[in-house]
This record gives C-alpha cells, sequence and structure tokens, in this order.
C-alpha cells in the first residue's frame, strides 16, 4: 500500500510540476511578444522646430511605419463658446512622395489649423505661425489649460494607437507612450 501511495504522489507531483513549468514557458512566450512588438513599433513625436518661424513637426522615433496618421482636434470653451481647431498635415514635406505614412526617422509638417466657433463657422484657416501668435503653444493656452494635441495612427498590422503631447512651457512637449485603441 506503501507504494501505491508513493506512486500517486509522484505522479501528482509531476503534474503540478508540468503544470507549473507550461504556465511559466507561457508568461515567457507573452513576453517575448510583447517584446518584438515595442521594437516594431511606430512612434510618432511632435515636436517645435527650432527656427524663426516655428513649425510644428511629426517625426517618427520608432521603428516601425505608422499609417493612417490623424491630428485629432484641439476642443476647449472660451469666452463661454465652444471652438475647435484642426490640424493639417503636409504629406510631401521632406519626402519625395505624399503618402498617409511615416517611416522611421521620417517628419511630417503641420501646416495650418481650420478654426470653428460654437455656430460651426470655419473660420479662414490660421497657418501655425498664427495659431501660435494668438494662441501660444507654450504659453496659457495649452499649457495652463492642460490642453492636449493628440495623434491617432495605425501599425503594419492594422492595431490602432493614440499618442497624446502636452505642451509645456518654453516649448517643451511631454509626450506620452502610445496606448491601443480599440
Amino acid at each position: 500500500m506503501t507504494w501505491q501511495y508513493i506512486d500517486r504522489t509522484l505522479v501528482v507531483l509531476g503534474f503540478i510540476v508540468l503544470a507549473i513549468y507550461t504556465n511559466e514557458t507561457y508568461k515567457l512566450r507573452k513576453i517575448g511578444k510583447d517584446q518584438l512588438d515595442l521594437q516594431i513599433l511606430p512612434l510618432p513625436f511632435l515636436y517645435i522646430s527650432a527656427t524663426s518661424s516655428p513649425h510644428l513637426i511629426i517625426k517618427n522615433i520608432g521603428s516601425g511605419t505608422a499609417i493612417d496618421i490623424q491630428v485629432k482636434p484641439v476642443e476647449f470653451t472660451y469666452e463661454g463658446k465652444n471652438k475647435r481647431f484642426e490640424f493639417e498635415v503636409n504629406y510631401t514635406y521632406g519626402r519625395e512622395y505624399g503618402v498617409n505614412t511615416l517611416q522611421h526617422s521620417e517628419r511630417l509638417e503641420l501646416i495650418g489649423v481650420n478654426f470653428y466657433d460654437d455656430e460651426n463657422k470655419k473660420s479662414p484657416k490660421l497657418s501655425i505661425d498664427a495659431f501660435n501668435t494668438y494662441f501660444a503653444l507654450d504659453g496659457k493656452f495649452m499649457v495652463d489649460e492642460g490642453r492636449n494635441l493628440d495623434i491617432a495612427y495605425k501599425d503594419i498590422k492594422g492595431q490602432s494607437y493614440e499618442v497624446k503631447h502636452c505642451f509645456g512651457r518654453r516649448g517643451t512637449i511631454i509626450t506620452q507612450l502610445p496606448r491601443r485603441v480599440k
């Protein structure tokens, strides 16, 4: 009777060890996949060019290609009215072709702003210079009110992401890590 007990105990212990080993192998495989996804993840990074006439530039500092890039509108209330800014992207900036993709180290320029008010009336397009002059990208308008500029895009697998860019003092921009959008 003792040999049967020892035999059953060893079988149960073997099964427990096998289950633990299988679970740990699964975790390692998942971590490896996540690391690979991070290595090929595109990361559109927004910065203000350091020229006499500042421009907003999007540069892909990630390894992968960003597809279907969209700069989301900035919506806010000013003097009791709802307002919205929409940015346009120059897809031919520094490139030979004008497609909506951004490969590693490529740059896109935000070239204009459409402005809407409560009545959905569209004002004349503002240049980035005018936007910066009147609404101070590095001043009270964007910083103190906690406004973000969000960029949405897809990776080569078709997964959607969103990156938030928070404006700080003296032209600094804090870029948050991309988050998946379902």
